[in-house]
């Protein structure tokens, strides 16, 4: 699987809309999308299945990755009791529809609310043994986040051995980091604040989760990555913190990501512009981090430059007198 570098900002409905949204991603480089797969939805922000068509298809003539995912608060995204037949039919089906095409990940889960963390990797395993019998040969991502904690990293048995593990991240530790006057250079900032320090132990260290699933030769993929946000007022232009330290977050940990071949979709990148839905695109939002010099004062002129100038201005105030 090639390494992605996607968007999970939401897209507005109507075949119109989603095409002009497509095409403007696929001008500005990115080369994967995580749009909601859940039919029929609970609430928030939804797809008819002519539009996830739709995505998938065009997406396919664009070079885009489509990472299909169940919307937060839809059985069993996020609440899986009583729903895992549900849920293992309802990605029989889309899979199913996909199954020939070559740009489509099936994102088997949101996040898990505890306790049904503790059932995980035996249902993820019953999905898994459910589309291989079927005959899907899609790649499968199954993510180890839960609200409040992540699940440990282990492997599964999948006979095509063509699945991923993933979480999420969010810079929340670096909440209200910041230096005065702003930091102007990424590197010794992000080191002098311990973004660094994480990130090594994250990819390089036996501790962390990106290391790893390195070690069980499956590729690692985080589907939200981004800065952390404002819950008390998220529905505010600028309701997502971008402070230096969880932008040096962001931004470190895809050089991390680059370096050791993770798959990322930025998630949270923008700001809100109504009660569910943030519009901005993420060069936006990267056009606001606090590393871009700068332009510095033209230099000064030559040595030699300097005494013709006063002479010369000497003169003319002369012949004017």
């Amino acid at each position: 699987m090639m390494m992605v570098f996607g968007w999970g900002g939401y897209f507005y409905g109507g075949i119109t809309e989603l095409e002009e949204q497509l095409v403007r991603l696929h001008d500005a480089g990115w080369n994967a999308i995580r749009p909601y797969a859940a039919q029929p939805w609970r609430n928030g922000l939804h797809y008819t299945q002519e539009e996830i068509d739709y995505i998938v298809s065009r997406g396919d003539e664009l070079g885009i990755t489509v990472y299909l995912d169940l919307m937060h608060n839809y059985p069993p995204s996020d609440y899986l009791t009583g729903h895992k037949q549900e849920w293992i039919d309802f990605w029989v089906q889309q899979a199913s529809r996909f199954n020939n095409r070559t740009n489509v990940v099936i994102e088997a889960i949101n996040e898990w609310a505890p306790p049904n963390a503790s059932t995980g990797y035996s249902w993820f395993q019953d999905l898994l043994d459910a589309l291989r019998s079927t005959g899907i040969k899609l790649p499968i991502l199954f993510n180890y986040s839960q609200w409040g904690g992540y699940m440990t990293i282990k492997a599964l048995d999948d006979p095509q051995h063509n699945y991923m593990i993933g979480r999420h991240y969010y810079g929340a530790d670096w909440d209200g980091v910041t230096t005065s006057p702003l930091p102007t250079d990424l590197d010794s900032f992000a080191e002098s604040k311990g973004v660094t320090g994480w990130l090594r132990n994250h990819f390089e260290g036996s501790g962390g989760s990106a290391y790893q699933t390195r070690q069980l030769n499956v590729p690692y993929c985080v589907t939200e990555l981004g800065c952390s946000y404002n819950y008390s007022n998220m529905c505010i232009s600028g309701g997502y913190l971008m402070y230096p330290g969880n932008m040096a977050f962001v931004m470190k940990y895809l050089e991390y990501a680059k370096k050791y071949n993770a798959n990322i979709i930025l998630h949270r990148i923008g700001t809100y512009d109504d009660y569910h839905c943030y519009y901005q695109f993420a060069q936006d939002y990267f056009a606001q981090n606090f590393w871009t010099p700068q332009t510095p004062p033209p230099p000064p002129p030559p040595s030699f430059i300097l005494p013709l100038i006063i002479v010369g201005g000497m003169f003319f105030l002369l012949s004017r007198g």
